[in-house]
């Protein structure tokens, strides 16, 4: 026995042959095996199970609506008949009147005849009287004369002066109210009084002038300067068409002095 037959089997050998492979057949089968293979391959990854889907079935019945029901007849009422009414008890006929007989009738006795009555008195009809002529009425008496209107109150005469001073006083307590103390008199310490004097013309101021000086003139110009600008009060009275003239008096003082 060959030793390198045990060793060495003859398939191996016949394996080992590749010029076997190099017939055509040998290499169509080779390629039909590999086109199998991939068919096979390329269905089971576009295998898609075919889902069998459930049957509806839908049921279409016509509902006959249900009738109404009627409602059940009235319970039968009971008649009450009305009781009886009682026997009327007859009444008792009333007695028939019995005629009695007249009573007799008195006997007059007759007038006595009347002495000799006096004849009638025969009156003569006069005729109407004749009318009177008519009397003429007096006139009636002329109306008193309408007595003579009153004449016209004078109004008392307006008192110039009183009028004037209350205006002063409220030109007065509007200058106060405006008035400012000039920032270059306080410093240098300047105070004293003065006297203005306002024109007035028909409701309008004229001239607002210095009668008597407080010997400063920034405090004098500071003064004439608020009462130019000042709003005036009404004119009382008739102020407004006259023409007039008053004095304020003014005072600059310091405090603490």
């Amino acid at each position: 026995m060959n030793p390198t037959s045990v060793l060495r089997p003859p398939y191996i050998a016949y394996f080992r042959d590749f010029s076997r492979f190099r017939s055509w057949l040998w290499a169509a089968a080779f390629v039909a095996s590999i086109l199998v293979h991939a068919f096979v391959v390329w269905r089971a990854s576009v295998y898609v199970p075919r889902v069998h889907e459930p049957e509806v079935r839908v049921d279409i019945r016509m509902i006959e609506p249900e009738r109404p029901v009627p409602p059940p007849p009235p319970p039968p009422q009971k008649i009450i008949e009305p009781p009886p009414p009682p026997p009327t008890k007859p009444t008792p006929k009333p007695p028939k009147d019995v005629p009695r007989p007249a009573p007799p009738l008195p006997v007059l006795a007759a007038p006595p005849a009347p002495a000799d009555a006096p004849a009638e008195r025969v009156v003569a009809v006069q005729p109407p009287p004749a009318p009177l002529p008519p009397i003429d009425a007096p006139p009636p008496p002329p109306a008193p004369p309408a007595p003579p209107a009153p004449a016209p109150v004078a109004p008392p005469p307006e008192n110039y002066d009183a009028l004037i001073n209350s205006f002063g006083r409220e030109v007065g307590k509007l200058f106060e109210s405006n008035q400012k103390y000039p920032a270059v008199a306080r410093t240098r310490n300047q105070q004293g009084s003065l006297e203005l004097v306002f024109e007035f013309d028909n409701g309008q101021l004229v001239n607002v002038t210095v009668k008597q000086s407080s010997g400063f003139s920034v405090l004098d110009n500071a003064a004439v300067e608020v009462g130019r600008k000042m709003k005036l009060p009404p004119f009382p009275g008739s102020l407004a068409h006259r023409k007039f003239s008053f004095v304020l008096p003014v005072n600059y003082r310091l405090q603490g002095s």
